[in-house]
């Protein structure tokens, strides 16, 4: 009775699979609705780019080839380069909706119940209680500092 023996292309197979598994698996599909990446060394991505006294060239470069909205990683800090104004404008004037608010925060949400403007996410809440702080901070500073 012959011994069943694992060759190198088995083992070569087997990681191809478990990579490709373990790719899948820590995929974020969160990414997919990024700008375009700029492609740099593995692990160091554009780092060492970046850190150069004078990084504009390379800049203009990747603007030239990805357009006016692009990703680069720097260590593992993704950063989003937003290279004209047209683009500047759109995502700061017409969308700030969506850029405004703060990051959910439950801890702090749940011990506040809700009701502080530091924690509270943008929206019609947040602002009704910001029209009151305004109306009502220049009494209190009056009041307390005699002004």
């Amino acid at each position: 009775m012959a011994i069943p023996t694992i060759g190198y292309a088995e083992i070569l197979v087997g990681l191809l699979i478990l990579t490709g598994l373990i790719w899948w698996w820590k995929r974020d599909p969160r990414l997919a609705h990024l700008p375009p990446h700029v492609h740099g060394w593995p692990l160091i991505n554009q780092t060492l780019l970046q850190a150069t006294d004078n990084p504009i060239p390379y800049v203009i470069s990747w603007t030239k080839q990805y357009g006016e909205l692009f990703c680069t990683t720097s260590g593992s800090t993704l950063f989003i380069w937003v290279s004209s104004r047209k683009a500047f404008k759109e995502l700061i004037d017409r969308r700030s909706a969506i850029y405004s608010s703060r990051h959910p925060m439950p801890l702090t949400t749940r011990a506040s119940g809700g009701k502080r403007l530091t924690f509270m996410p943008y929206g019609r809440t947040w602002r009704a209680v910001r029209n009151v702080l305004h109306r009502v901070f220049p009494l209190w500073f009056c009041v307390c500092f005699g002004g």
